[in-house]
């Protein structure tokens, strides 16, 4: 598990929170809006390659560390400049209300971007 270390909270992240809207014909699609700025403790944990119909996916596991703040459970994605992490997983080590660690993964379909 990641060791949290306040002092090593220097990256920009924006947490946001899924919310459902209706679209036409009663369908739901999946939004998100901004829970909060904040500045995160970054570790990559892993990176993997596999292949989907031919095609290769990568996939990147990162985690983030915050100073706890109840709102922040909510957190469902994670945005960096120009990257997007899904949330897994949401830990409160030793259920001290002083962090929150996310464990993310981030997908790069290659045929998406050529």
């Amino acid at each position: 598990m990641m060791k949290t270390s306040f002092g090593k909270m220097n990256t920009s992240i924006t947490l946001q929170k899924m919310d459902p809207q209706i679209v036409a014909g009663g369908g739901r699609e999946r939004a998100y809006v901004d829970i909060a700025s904040v500045w995160a403790q970054v570790e990559t944990q892993s990176n993997a390659a596999t292949f989907h119909a031919g095609k290769p996916e990568y996939s990147t596991n990162v985690t983030f560390a915050v100073h706890y703040r109840k709102s922040f459970l909510k957190t469902r994605r994670i945005q960096m400049p120009g990257r997007e992490f899904e949330v897994m997983s949401v830990l409160e080590p030793n259920m001290g209300r002083r962090s929150i660690i996310f464990n993310t993964r981030e997908v790069q379909n290659t045929a998406s971007s050529s």
